[in-house]
């Protein structure tokens, strides 16, 4: 496994990175720009790992980027949402959701700077289920924004919700499977 190398399933987790602020700008012009952009995003979250696995292309640097990818566009969507929220259970679900990714990332960079780049787990169908969660929650909340459909709006926060409540036990599954070693995951 070559560590360093920007395959195109990389290159596809990277994307995420710059889709993250054009995700942030495209919703001061136009909030179904957003959408798009949030869309295109969550497929690009499938895409990486299905080139990668298809390709044998799985790198150290790829299980990196991949959920550092997912961080930058989900936490540019959770700040929109909460900037246009007045509801505080969406704000404390977001900043649960925001607190668990920071200290799961500040782990994983940690690591893989340590270079413990191989001691990796499996992505857990947990983890899987929170992402894919998040990512319709934050869509729908996002169409609410220029919608104001209250039906859209309920669901996108029952997925929030959700997903948040998903985050938490995933957190504690992460810790559990690690048995204190702090390995890198990719949830």
């Amino acid at each position: 496994m070559n560590h360093l190398s920007l395959n195109p399933a990389n290159m596809i987790s990277l994307s995420r990175l710059i889709l993250a602020p054009a995700y942030l700008y495209a919703c001061t012009i136009d909030y179904r720009i957003g959408v798009a952009i949030l869309a295109l995003a969550a497929c690009t979250d499938w895409l990486d790992g299905f080139i990668a696995r298809r390709m044998q292309c799985a790198s150290a640097l790829g299980a990196l980027l991949d959920p550092i990818g997912d961080k930058a566009i989900s936490w540019s969507a959770l700040l929109v949402i909460c900037l246009h929220s007045m509801s505080p259970s969406i704000i404390a679900a977001s900043i649960a959701i925001f607190m668990r990714d920071c200290m799961i990332t500040y782990q994983r960079i940690i690591q893989y700077q340590n270079n413990h780049k191989n001691d990796q787990l499996a992505v857990s169908q947990l983890a899987k289920l929170k992402t894919t969660m998040l990512f319709a929650a934050q869509c729908l909340l996002t169409i609410y924004l220029y919608s104001k459909n209250s039906l859209v709006y309920s669901a996108g926060s029952m997925l929030l919700y959700g997903s948040s409540l998903l985050t938490i036990l995933s957190f504690v599954h992460y810790h559990s499977r690690s048995n204190g070693k702090r390995e890198i995951t990719r949830e």
